[in-house]
């Protein structure tokens, strides 16, 4: 980023560092695209997942697991890694065509408040959990909590 400003000062990025939940809520509020052009793979994207939830469309690199969330042209769009060519014609792209972009953010919120919820990953952890049992074949310690503890701040996505 400090790059880049050098070189166009006015381009209007600033990193912001570590944001509490409020603070970045508002920024996904008032948020028209989320671009999320990670060049690695990483454990978890709540962020992502909070920001399509408050009404961004996100564009990210087809990397890792994103695609669970993100189903290119239908929730978000996907890029490949490293091609800023991609990523510029996506934004382009969304910016120029609001019905469309509105379209992605209905999907995409409809998508992670009805699939993505805590009681459907307590159900697919314990159906996870169950076939190691099964291949384990003895006993277990671990044990299965009859109510999931609530997400962290920031990951819980609420369908608005």
């Amino acid at each position: 980023i400090h790059a880049l400003k050098s070189t166009h000062p006015t381009i209007g990025i600033e990193h912001l560092g570590a944001l509490d939940g409020v603070r970045r809520g508002a920024l996904y509020d008032a948020t028209d695209v989320l671009t999320v052009p990670r060049l690695r793979r990483e454990a978890s994207d709540c962020n992502t997942a909070e920001a399509m939830v408050r009404g961004a469309a996100v564009i990210a690199t087809r990397i890792g697991a994103t695609h669970e969330w993100i189903r290119d042209g239908k929730t978000g769009l996907l890029i490949p890694p490293g091609d800023a060519g991609a990523l510029a014609g996506a934004l382009a792209r969304l910016l120029a065509d609001e019905a469309w972009r509105t379209e992605l953010v209905m999907a995409g919120r409809w998508l992670i408040g009805n699939q993505f919820t805590t009681h459907e990953h307590v159900e697919t952890l314990a159906a996870v959990i169950a076939a190691c049992r099964v291949q384990r074949r003895g006993p277990t310690r671990w044990r299965l909590h009859p109510r999931p503890p609530e997400p962290p701040a920031g990951c819980a996505a609420r369908a608005s």
